[in-house]
């Protein structure tokens, strides 16, 4: 047993290497290995994956949300059961999973206890036990289960009857039950984190520990057979430990063989009997003919998190982490990856999986991905959160732990570590780009003669060098500049040069070449004549701090981007302009939220961010402060921020802002203001009514497809002040991150109110006041959208209150609309998700009217999925967000409701007869997308010889690429435009578009193609591969004929 190489004598293990091989040189894509392929259906929703299970019933995936069921072949959502559909827990989630006698299936819930679910769906739990910390389940073959606890080691045998051992009567060595395994001889091993046990079927016990054995490390985390009457043993600290059949030990750790690590979480034997592990920071295989196979599935962009968890079902070997689940059948390695989630509206923030790990040390790149520091790692995660690169002192040049990591603005990246080997610091340098490995490392000798062991900041100059300070420990402070052509230069500071103290807490270089030295009370400036340096000893102007009236200290400086500067101090916020000018702000002057400020940080549109235990400040424009412009807070208060204490921020260069908060690291971003075709005055309603059914489960369908509403609005950059989201339940979550949105419900009563105010259904007089508002805001650059969700009767009127029965009827909403259309003269958009929604058309038809409705006058709703994803608004606003016009998400959806065999037929009535789906129906809907079709605009529609074709483009969103292009008539072929007049192929490449706002001018002439063009532009996340990742796409596009 004791073989380690890279010889594989079994063919399966030769494929799966070459595939993963395969894997990591193509990069996350579908790709194939021989007859090995990766497939890419949508899966995980909730949760990071704890344990799986198969059954006849599909794929059990135990998450920290709740349990998730999957169809087997596709693995593709089927239901997620949380305590809302009976799952007993009270919502702590699922921690293990254990196949049962009769299809039963055993859960255990942490801090909660043990639950059983019979096939026939009916629930019985086990809540009132010794101890209901459950770490691990176990069948005992004959009906019942062994349960590990924190505590000791419970047996629930078949008559429901609850066993507990512990030291009183057991030889356990520790009470910490983390593993359990019945060998072929029916006796029991338990591993704890004291040693190992083995209970024999005459109840005698025997005891394994580091003191009477040959086991490496008492600490044992997982066991599994070997298929030959042994048995694998992994340890926390001290690897494996293969425990034979013949009683004999053979150790496999780090020194003896390729495992990167001896942190073993999880082993399993698979269907060929090849052994898997699962550690923190990789997998590794091991074929039953001998041999290793290592890879790590985060770094190749397939998990999130490591260790994964592992299951053999009959249909493969199962591999489960968030937000992914991994097949191997037979040679087949199939992926199942979560939808992306969608972005972040104005104001609102997401921890998401970044929450669980501090990074402090940060740098974005200009592709939207951002290398950060995990521990003793340097990783590299890509726009899409995938972990591209993952680093350390033994897989690349890292010398050893990072203290520093900085960009050197020219797309290169300084990572400042310490390395005992070397005694002391070591600054490395690298290129941005993940995929270049080039390094360059320099050290740098102290004036005791050893390197240097600490330093206090590292900056990076404009010319390509890097400026240091360290605290020497003797009297003097040390100032240390590496020059671009790499050479060190080095000077003291004390009172011979103006510095008064031995210690330097940051440096700056500011835009005009000004060096800034910040330490206790006192600023140093060395103005930027003295540059180029080859002396750094030269004299500098000293600052008193108490002269500025701010603190003692400087948390952080800023260039302002003009010539002047900003500090962060511990009492308050300063600014110095080109003119030596001071001007101060804190609390009582600005409103900010503490004087206490921690950090400073521009903003893409030139607004300035300063982060504050007590929440974030900005100002719009850094400009603003020779004007009085006002200062805006962001806190928990008036936002979805997690918490108030911002630690640091980071530009993600594509308007949003990185935060690390107390809470783990979270992302920040924004709306931007597009043209008036765009962020012309715009207003929406969403009415949004409890459902009559009391079950739990048709509350949450209808808060999904209201928030999916929401989100859509959002992701068309309408803001939280252009939606009246009106709703019985003021704690909705609108975007799908299990975090209460509090701005987002308007009426009847907000977040906020909720804490004195109960929440309430709607009534009559709460649609009045939607209506009034909406009157109020005049006249639209965009139609008004009304969204509602509410039950209806056969009638069409709309159920307000289930318990009083007042419905808003047909008639009352047709005075409704008839009134705001006599007022304002606006188009109205009215999407209306209900039962009987086709007998609303006939009353509410008019002009100017579109109307769409889920289902036909006869219908009811038929959504069953919890999530809402199987309704016609959560499908239709789906397009919508893409760029569809309206008629064109009603086709598509319509036809995906027909081929998923629902009999829902969605009604679109805008020709005024109040018939819908007649042949005069969509022509209006066609010219409507979510806040204005976007694609550019020709000076008119029809052309002649002679006549001057002029196509503009839009204003662009600066968080998205655009592409601009023609479609020649009669499928000719297509053209992208990256400038006015500038057409290229699309076989030359995807290019975006880089000009302003004119497309084509030109004059028609005869030798032009006669027909139809369309003229099309397309939206795409930065950083993506567009002709990869078509669903990303936000399209919109106009048509032109010339005759």
């Amino acid at each position: 047993m004791n073989i380690y190489g890279n010889a594989y004598t079994n063919s399966l293990v030769g494929v799966l290497f070459l595939f993963i091989s395969s894997l990591f040189s193509s990069g996350f894509a579908a790709i194939s290995g021989g007859d090995s392929q990766w497939n890419v259906p949508s899966n995980l929703r909730w949760g990071r994956v704890n344990s799986l299970l198969e059954n006849e019933t599909g794929l059990w995936v135990g998450t920290s949300s709740g349990l998730e069921q999957h169809d087997i072949q596709s693995g593709k959502l089927v239901r997620v059961w949380t305590d809302l559909d009976d799952l007993p827990g009270n919502g702590r989630g699922v921690d293990f999973l254990l196949s049962g006698m009769g299809g039963s299936i055993w859960i255990g819930i942490r801090n909660y206890g043990v639950a059983q679910r019979s096939a026939e769906g009916e629930w019985r739990t086990f809540t009132d036990l010794p101890n209901a910390d459950i770490n691990t389940l176990l069948s005992d073959q004959q009906g019942g289960v062994w349960v590990g606890t924190e505590r000791g080691l419970l047996h629930i045998d078949n008559t429901s009857t609850v066993h507990s051992y512990d030291f009183d009567n057991s030889q356990l060595p520790g009470l910490w039950i983390s593993a359990l395994y019945m060998d072929v001889q029916g006796n029991l091993w338990v591993g704890t984190l004291s040693g190992l046990a083995r209970r024999n079927i005459d109840d005698s016990w025997l005891v394994f520990t580091t003191e009477n054995s040959l086991l490496p490390d008492n600490n044992i985390s997982a066991l599994a057979p070997d298929g030959q009457g042994g048995m694998w043993i992994g340890a926390i600290w001290g690897g494996l430990t293969h425990f034979a059949a013949d009683g004999l030990l053979d150790l496999v750790n780090t020194s003896n063989s390729p495992l990167p690590s001896n942190w073993i979480k999880q082993l399993l034997l698979d269907g060929n009997g090849d052994l898997w592990v699962s550690s923190k920071n990789y997998v590794a295989y091991h074929p039953a003919a001998g041999g290793w196979l290592i890879f790590d599935p985060e770094a190749a962009g397939l998990m999130r998190n490591l260790p994964p968890v592992f299951y053999q079902g009959q249909s493969g070997l199962w591999v489960g982490s968030d937000p992914t689940l991994l097949r191997l059948q037979g040679i087949d390695l199939q992926v199942y990856d979560s939808e992306p989630e969608a972005s972040l509206s104005s104001g609102t923030t997401s921890a998401a999986e970044e929450n669980a790990i501090r990074r402090r040390l940060f740098v974005p790149d200009a592709q939207g991905g951002r290398w950060f520091v995990d521990g003793s790692e340097l990783v590299y995660q890509n726009h899409q959160g995938q972990n591209i690169v993952r680093l350390d002192d033994e897989n690349s040049e890292l010398p050893g732990y990072i203290r520093k990591l900085i960009s050197d603005r020219q797309n290169g990246l300084w990572v400042v570590s310490y390395s005992s080997d070397q005694g002391g610091l070591v600054f490395s340098h690298r290129s941005l780009n993940p995929a270049d490995n080039q390094w360059e490392h320099f050290t740098l000798d102290s004036f005791s003669g050893g390197l240097l062991s600490s330093v206090n900041d590292v900056v990076a100059s404009p010319e390509g060098g890097l400026w240091l300070t360290a605290s020497t420990g003797e009297v003097f402070a040390m100032l240390a500049y590496l020059t671009p052509d790499r050479h060190w230069e080095v000077s003291s500071l004390g009172e011979d040069n103006g510095w008064p103290f031995n210690y330097v807490r940051e440096i700056l270089v500011d835009d005009l070449g000004n060096i800034w030295l910040a330490g206790y009370r006192y600023l140093l400036q060395r103005p930027a004549s003295t540059l180029p340096v080859r002396r750094i000893d030269s004299r500098w102007q000293q600052i008193n701090m108490a002269d500025l009236g701010l603190g003692n200290t400087v948390n952080s400086m800023l260039a302002d981007g003009e010539g002047g500067l900003w500090l962060a101090t511990s009492d308050g916020l300063a600014h110095r302009d080109t003119q030596n000018t001071w001007r101060s702000f804190d609390d009582v002057n600005a409103g900010l939220p503490s004087n206490y400020i921690d950090g400073l940080q521009t903003g893409d549109a030139g607004d300035l961010w300063v982060n504050t235990p007590n929440g974030l400040a900005y100002i719009d424009s850094i400009a603003h402060h020779q004007t009085g412009g006002s200062w805006k807070t962001i806190d928990t208060e008036n936002s979805n921020l997690p918490t108030n204490n911002v630690f640091s921020m980071y530009n993600d260069g594509d308007g949003g802002l990185w935060l690390d908060t107390d809470l783990g690291f979270g992302h920040l971003s924004f709306n931007f203001d597009l043209d008036d075709e765009i962020s012309g005055k715009r207003a929406a309603i969403i009415i949004h009514a409890r459902p009559q059914s009391g079950s739990d489960k048709q509350h949450i369908i209808r808060d999904r497809i209201s928030g999916a509403v929401y989100d859509g609005l959002s992701e068309r950059y309408y803001k939280n002040d252009d939606i009246y989201f009106l709703s019985y339940k003021p704690d909705m979550d609108v975007n799908g991150d299990l975090q209460t949105d509090k701005l987002a419900v308007d009426a009847p009563v907000t977040y906020f109110e909720s804490g004195t105010i109960p929440p309430r259904d709607l009534t009559l007089a709460d649609i009045s006041a939607v209506f009034n508002w909406a009157i109020q805001q005049g006249s639209l650059g965009q139609a008004l959208i009304i969204s509602i969700i509410a039950d209806a009767d056969e009638t069409g009127a709309l159920l307000l209150n289930p318990d009083t029965g007042q419905s808003l009827s047909v008639s009352d909403l047709a005075a409704l609309l008839d009134d705001y259309q006599q007022n304002t003269d606006n188009t109205v958009i009215l999407l209306l998700e209900s039962s009987h929604g086709g007998a609303l058309l006939e009353t509410l038809a008019g002009d100017k009217r579109i109307l769409l409705t889920s289902t036909s006058a006869e219908q009811t709703v038929q959504y069953q999925d919890v999530l809402g994803s199987d309704s016609f608004l959560w499908k239709y606003f789906r397009r919508l967000r893409s760029g569809m016009n309206l008629e064109a998400a009603f086709r598509r959806v319509e036809t995906e409701l027909l081929d998923s065999g629902s009999e829902q037929s969605p009604q679109l009535e805008d020709s005024g007869d109040g018939i819908a789906n007649g042949d005069r129906d969509g022509r209006m809907a066609q010219q409507y997308c979510l806040n204005g079709c976007f694609a550019p605009r020709a000076n008119q529609q029809t052309y002649q010889n002679g006549d001057m074709l002029r196509l503009t483009v839009p204003n662009l969103p600066r968080n998205k690429l655009s592409y601009v292009g023609l479609a020649l008539p009669d499928g000719q072929g297509s053209l992208l435009f990256v400038d006015k007049n500038q057409p290229v192929s699309i076989e030359e490449g995807f290019q975006a578009w880089r000009g302003s706002d004119m497309m084509l001018e030109m004059e028609v002439i005869p030798e032009l193609q006669r027909g139809e063009y369309i003229i099309f532009l397309i939206r795409t996340p930065k950083g993506i591969n567009p002709m990869e990742q078509v669903e990303l796409w936000e399209t919109s596009q106009e048509s032109i004929t010339i005759e």
